[in-house]
């Protein structure tokens, strides 16, 4: 995902990988984080770390109704949020 970021962005982005625990400090000190959402946020990041979210499946489609994006399209469609103009996907001809 980093080198997707990177090679979309035109700038370096590297995974750094932290503790849940350095996570939970970071999120308690975050303005508006509910103690609900931060162990919310934490059971989440240990079940990442086990591997309980490595399966493929329709779910995005079900309840979207439309395929998923990939993580290019994504980035692109969302540039602003990572400081840079809007741009459109390029085109998968």
């Amino acid at each position: 995902m980093a080198a997707t970021f990177t090679r979309v962005l035109g700038y370096p982005v590297e995974y750094v990988d932290i503790s849940v625990e350095r996570w939970e400090g970071m999120l308690a000190r975050r303005a508006g984080m509910s103690a609900h959402l931060i162990e919310h946020l934490l059971r989440v990041a240990e079940a990442h770390q086990q591997g309980e979210f490595d399966a493929l499946t329709d779910v995005i489609h079900t309840i979207g109704g439309a395929p998923p994006k990939s993580l290019e399209t994504f980035i692109y469609e969302h540039a602003p949020a990572f400081g840079l103009p809007l741009q459109a996907p390029p085109s998968r001809g």
